[in-house]
């Protein structure tokens, strides 16, 4: 199996992580990258992505589960740990060589770099490796706090940078909590930056509270792809018995389950789940679905998303999903749906109500 253009190009460097006490993190998306583990020293990977958390596992002979956001599996030298990077922070041994991989967002590099700096050892190697067209050919800024940066290679419009841990990088403080109002009630909320639009509610998910605020059955519900959970909660606000909150991310799954201890609201199951794969049945799902994948658009796991949905559903169940206007999910809906309304819209969003 061919890896990604970003494995290709730290493949070209496996030496320089051969007999290491090596940490990977980051934007880890290719089950590939396992590979730069094969002779180091020790070794561990951080995968925030369940989708390559199992294949990984897969790749050692071993599996996950999908009932937890904090788990690790472990062969011979090698460690997978499937964790948000609060918990694994606490838990990891020290480090010679980190490698981060890059991702769109420049402020979870930074958390990363302060928060595993205690795990690295006096003049440990940092390497970063990013897409250029994701940041990579600045990615060396980032490593300046600690000491002077080198481009180490450059293939596949993909860059490499390396440097010593020299100086300790800047404490990261987490964002301020915020209030928002949603479903007759005021949550406070945690932020994120891998999970959260920062400072508000963004504009798709507080259309689809409002839309949901009609919904009639109020037995089961499923919030697919919680994010920092602000669905599920109020769906159990509005007197859903019990609710499912599901996400591909250890880090969205653990803020969601942060923001419910936050507002005391129990009764909300969280599971990891590539979108509706490996769960049940319910009577309403709620969805925002995404449509990046690192700093890649793709819109096919919603679409298969939708068209399975339907076997999800009770009988009698509705699917409420909120999406850009601009990524014509509607004849997706129509196709897989016998009934499909729009129940709110304005220029960018559009909220479906389907039902089977």
């Amino acid at each position: 199996m061919s890896g990604s253009p970003i494995f290709e190009l730290l493949e070209r460097s496996q030496e320089r992580f051969n007999d290491k006490k090596l940490l990977i993190c980051g934007d880890v998306l290719d089950e590939q990258i396992l590979k730069l583990t094969r002779f180091a020293k020790q070794a561990t990977v951080l995968v925030d992505n369940f989708i390559t958390a199992k294949a990984m596992a897969a790749l050692l002979g071993q599996e996950l589960l999908d009932n937890s956001f904090n788990q690790s599996i472990s062969y011979k030298h090698i460690n997978v740990k499937f964790a948000p990077v609060e918990i694994a922070s606490e838990e990891l041994e020290t480090f010679d060589t980190m490698l981060i991989i890059l991702g769109k967002n420049k402020q979870l590099t930074l958390k990363l770099l302060s928060l595993m700096q205690s795990h690295l050892e006096k003049d440990a190697t940092i390497y970063i490796a990013g897409e250029n067209a994701g940041g990579g050919k600045s990615a060396g800024s980032l490593l300046k706090a600690t000491g002077e940066s080198v481009k180490v290679d450059l293939a596949r419009k993909c860059t490499l940078f390396a440097a010593k841990y020299a100086k300790p990088f800047p404490e990261y403080k987490d964002p301020e909590i915020i209030t928002v109002s949603a479903c007759g009630r005021k949550f406070k909320l945690m932020q994120d930056p891998a999970v959260f639009s920062q400072g508000r509610l963004d504009e798709g998910s507080a259309m689809l509270l409002y839309a949901l605020k009609e919904a009639s059955i109020k037995s089961d519900a499923l919030d697919l792809g919680c994010g920092c959970g602000i669905i599920g909660l109020c769906l159990r606000h509005l007197g859903f018995s019990y609710v499912t909150s599901s996400d591909v991310s250890a880090q969205a799954l653990y803020l969601s389950f942060k923001n419910a201890e936050l507002n005391g609201i129990d009764g909300v199951e969280y599971r990891c789940a590539d979108m509706l794969k490996g769960l049940g049945q319910y009577s309403l799902i709620a969805v925002n679905p995404p449509f990046h994948r690192g700093i890649a658009t793709t819109t096919a796991p919603a679409i298969n998303m939708m068209l399975s949905a339907p076997e999800h559903l009770n009988d009698g169940g509705k699917m409420y999903l909120v999406s850009n206007s601009h990524l014509g999910y509607e004849k997706y809906l129509k196709e897989a749906f016998n009934e499909v309304d729009i129940v709110k819209e304005n220029p960018r969003y559009k909220v479906f109500k389907t039902s089977k």
